[in-house]
């Protein structure tokens, strides 16, 4: 299993004793993250150096909880104060705010610039929980809402990366839902409904399955299906039910699942040995793990918790970031010859909880 190593470590400037929770990125030179200061920062993706105007103090008037590339240059943000905030480096301040009726606390974010959409999911805010829709041409109120399809916290919203009308949400219910969006009610747009177990992260990978992370580390992955008249991609893929990976991971906590072009890769750890690892799941037929091909980052965020992981495919980079407020970057070993794509699938001091904010 080969090594990366940490070549770059920077606390962005961040007070002591604050966590970063997700990174992003932001332009072809730099990234951007959140952390629990309620800021904003920018910066540079090969010095990790705060930008100059990188810093956004006060984000979300009662905390931030998610952040997302908008397009065109811009970022957006959600927060519990129950508004979406779009940010540009060249201007001060936020350019647009979009507001939840009756201030919904926000918790999950996804935006389309093809379709100039922005979707986010809302607390419980009883009996209901909500997702929520904005047109980014018209910033103010909602544009539409969906109010029946989970009955509890929304913690993923995830847009299909090549249909932008299609998109899944998933909710500490349990469910991850696929909707086509271009269906104007509801029970209609819901074309799919996966049943798993407290949702931590959901999503697509590529255009052929969904998978489901629970907050207790249970994983399945399942076809995509949809009202499209093509539906090939489903019998492509068989559904898994992997169990909790930590086992069969050797780990005591997954943080993320990478999907790119180069494949999808599961990011987990163990604080106990400061060890972070990417096991490829590859797909030839059914989806399983490569575990003789993870990457090792070893170190990883010492004793804390890694929150979130960017895998820069073109430039063999891993960036992360943890509960110790620092962010990582991390390359090969000089001395390995192996590069990253040999991971790709040959097709194509805190409680143990490990929940996001």
């Amino acid at each position: 299993m080969p090594n990366l190593r940490c070549c770059s470590s920077s606390s962005l400037s961040l007070p002591a004793e604050s966590y970063i929770y997700q990174l992003c990125a932001a332009g072809p030179a730099s990234l951007a993250a959140i952390s629990s200061d309620n800021s904003l920062r920018r910066f540079d993706r090969s010095s990790l150096a705060l930008l100059p105007d990188g810093l956004v103090k006060e984000t979300h008037a009662a905390g931030v909880s998610s952040l997302c590339a908008a397009g065109d240059g811009l970022l957006a943000t959600c927060g519990k104060d129950g508004t979406v905030k779009l940010w540009d480096a060249r201007r001060a301040g936020a350019v647009a705010v979009f507001q939840a009726d009756k201030g919904m606390p926000l918790l999950s974010l996804a935006c389309n610039a093809s379709s100039h959409s922005i979707v986010a999911g809302t607390e419980l805010v009883k009996p209901d929980a909500f997702v929520l829709f904005w047109d980014t041409r018209s910033p103010g109120k909602t544009c539409r809402q969906y109010v029946e399809s989970h009955n509890d916290d929304v913690t993923e919203i995830q847009f299909h990366p090549s249909r932008p009308s299609v998109l899944l949400s998933g909710s500490t219910d349990g469910l991850v839902n696929i909707y086509d969006t271009t269906v104007p009610e509801e029970e209609d747009a819901l074309v799919q409904v996966v049943k798993h177990s407290s949702i931590h992260h959901a999503g697509f990978m590529q255009d052929k399955a969904v998978y489901a992370l629970s907050h207790d580390e249970m994983f399945s992955i399942h076809p995509v299906t949809s009202a499209d008249e093509d539906d090939s991609h489903a019998d492509e893929v068989k559904a898994v039910e992997f169990g909790d990976v930590r086992p069969v991971l050797k780990a005591e906590y997954v943080v993320q699942v990478l999907v790119d072009a180069a494949g999808s890769y599961v990011a987990s750890g163990r604080t106990s040995d400061r060890s972070l690892s990417l096991t490829p799941l590859v797909h030839t037929p059914e989806f399983h793990f490569e575990q003789s091909n993870s990457w090792m980052l070893p170190g990883a965020h010492g004793e804390e918790v890694v929150r979130s992981v960017l895998f820069d495919s073109e430039s063999r980079t891993v960036y992360t970031c943890g509960e110790d407020g620092h962010v990582r970057l991390w390359k090969e070993e000089p001395a390995s010859s192996a590069e990253l794509s040999s991971i790709r699938p040959t097709k194509q001091r805190k409680e143990k909880g490990y929940k996001p904010y």
